[in-house]
């Protein structure tokens, strides 16, 4: 032993997390902590798969930063957008969500973290670009065939019963499907709520 202590890294691990935003300084000043007061309004498209998007516009952001804005959110299709390929949409709507989107339930399946289901949500008319999920519930699901890797898998789904925005209940029945293709609505009995 030549005495010496042993020493870490010779360099430090810097980590960066991106949060959605990436400063470009204009003309040499960096523009943090001034808001960017121009958002626009969302927009409603119809998507390759009969559902619309609710696509939000990019903002608000840091003058001199680049933002990008939320995800686009799968919405049933407004009656002028369904002559345009779109699926038809329930009239249905809780009360105060009159004229709002609706979001539709969705079951997901994930290889990892186990099998959820989400109830349908709402968004609020464009010029209010405003979206608010339903809550979420897990699911009770296993892999059939774990020695296969995971989007090669089949998954079991067990059958369960959740309410909906209007307060209704419904039963979804046990479902077995590839991990890849599981539906992400499947389809329900109403029921009397317990």
């Amino acid at each position: 032993m030549s005495g010496r202590k042993a020493r870490g890294p010779a360099a430090a691990f810097v980590v960066t997390l991106a949060l959605g935003c990436r400063r470009e300084p204009l003309d040499g000043k960096s523009g943090a902590g001034k808001p960017h007061s121009s958002r626009g309004e969302a927009r409603v498209r119809v998507a390759d798969d009969g559902l619309c998007r609710y696509v939000h516009p990019p903002g608000p952001c840091p003058e001199g930063a680049s933002c990008n804005p939320p995800r686009p959110e799968r919405i049933e299709c407004p009656p002028e957008l369904q002559k345009q390929g779109g699926r038809p949409t329930t009239d249905a709507r809780p009360p105060g969500k009159e004229g709002w989107y609706r979001i539709p339930a969705e079951l997901q399946v994930t290889g990892y973290h186990g099998c959820y289901f989400l109830v349908e949500g709402y968004c609020a008319p464009v010029h209010l670009d405003q979206c608010e999920r339903g809550p979420t519930s897990p699911v009770s699901c296993r892999a059939i065939d774990t020695q296969l890797p995971v989007e090669k898998r089949r998954i079991a789904i067990d059958a369960f019963t959740y309410r909906d925005s209007m307060g209704v209940c419904h039963r979804v029945s046990a479902i077995e499907c590839s991990f890849m293709e599981c539906p992400t609505t499947p389809s329900s009995d109403v029921v009397p709520c317990p």
